[in-house]
């Protein structure tokens, strides 16, 4: 009997070693695609020192990343028993879902830099660190408030602020060179810099030690990188357009045109009754008509009140208590006027 329970014990133990063993290496196949999803949620956190407004929970990214899982149509048609297929997927997949249901909660003019950091993190994590570190350049602001007296040779030919951006670009890694050429081929930039050409030729950076090593593809896009790099302080004009174009190239989609704001989306997806949902509009925009559409699609009773005096206080407590009795939406207007009152209903509500 003994020597029975010891083989039996002994099978279960290499069962058990097996079992790990296979956990272990799924986990590890699956380590890669953990760490973007981490580094993802890091950048929208990094986003509240452009805003405070800018706040994303961890419960708030978790949810998101639960949503793409079980609903996203392209994940859904791969067979679950199709590991490797479903990762490949999820490795650009994760980039397009992230951005496309954060992007409703960034202003218009923040959503390139958004954009531009999914980007940055994007080609650190499948093309190369180094690379991805240039992308920086493209919305990281630069100290330089004057220009040098190294470049007075050129003052008589340009003005205060092209003297500027050329002292700025020469001072960025690998374009150390910049200034040298920029004075042989002087004519070039001056063409350039009234916009009769959309690029100019960056031969310092192709003969840089940072392309030496690197693949065709790859010194194609640190090329394109550069000329954005240029184009931001010099040719603003194109450079949006431009950054658009690298950030659609990198994840072959075009990403600002397929998003659409769609506030429908937001209450029946990335919210429920228990996360209440803060809306920050342009000035002399009321969305109440929107939200009325959006109440009257889903069959739900809306109620509206503008806050800002003692009475609408008592008015809209009482409002909120039988919305949460009889499952009725309440939108409370002009919250800005009373933040002391929300810290108060904040505290109440959430107890």
């Amino acid at each position: 009997n003994l020597k029975v329970e010891s083989t039996k014990i002994e099978q279960e133990k290499e069962t058990s070693e097996k079992s790990l063993l296979e956990n272990n290496m799924a986990t590890g196949e699956y380590k890669a695609l953990a760490d973007i999803g981490s580094s993802l949620f890091f950048v929208l956190q990094s986003f509240s020192v452009i805003d405070t407004m800018y706040q994303f929970s961890l419960k708030f990214y978790i949810k998101l990343i639960h949503l793409m899982l079980s609903k996203e149509p392209r994940l859904a048609s791969i067979p679950g028993s199709q590991f490797e297929a479903r990762r490949t997927l999820l490795h650009t997949l994760i980039f397009e879902f992230v951005i496309n249901k954060t992007l409703s909660f960034i202003k218009e003019e923040d959503k390139l830099i958004l954009i531009l950091k999914f980007a940055e993190l994007h080609v650190e994590k499948n093309v190369s660190k180094e690379i991805a570190g240039y992308l920086k350049h493209l919305y990281v602001s630069s100290n330089v408030v004057e220009s040098s007296t190294s470049l007075s040779s050129l003052t008589k030919d340009f003005e205060e602020h092209h003297l500027i951006s050329i002292e700025i670009l020469s001072k960025l890694p690998h374009f150390e060179k910049f200034l040298d050429s920029f004075k042989k081929n002087i004519n070039e930039w001056k063409g350039y810099l009234q916009h009769q050409a959309k690029n100019v030729d960056l031969e310092f950076l192709k003969n840089s030690e940072l392309l030496a090593s690197k693949s065709e593809e790859h010194q194609s896009l640190m090329i394109q990188i550069g000329q954005l790099v240029v184009s931001r302080y010099f040719n603003s004009k194109e450079f949006v357009d431009g950054c658009l174009g690298l950030v659609n190239g990198l994840f072959k989609r075009q990403i600002l045109n397929e998003w659409q704001l769609s506030i429908s989306n937001i209450v029946n997806e990335d919210t429920d009754s228990k996360v209440p949902i803060l809306l920050a509009c342009a000035q002399g925009f009321d969305p109440t008509f929107k939200i009325r559409d959006v109440a009257h699609a889903s069959n739900v009773r809306l109620e509206d009140i503008a806050i800002g005096s003692k009475e609408s206080y008592e008015q809209a407590s009482s409002i909120i208590e039988n919305g949460v009795k009889k499952g009725t939406w309440v939108l409370l207007k002009n919250v800005h006027l009373s933040v002391s009152w929300l810290k108060n209903f904040e505290l109440k509500y959430y107890q």
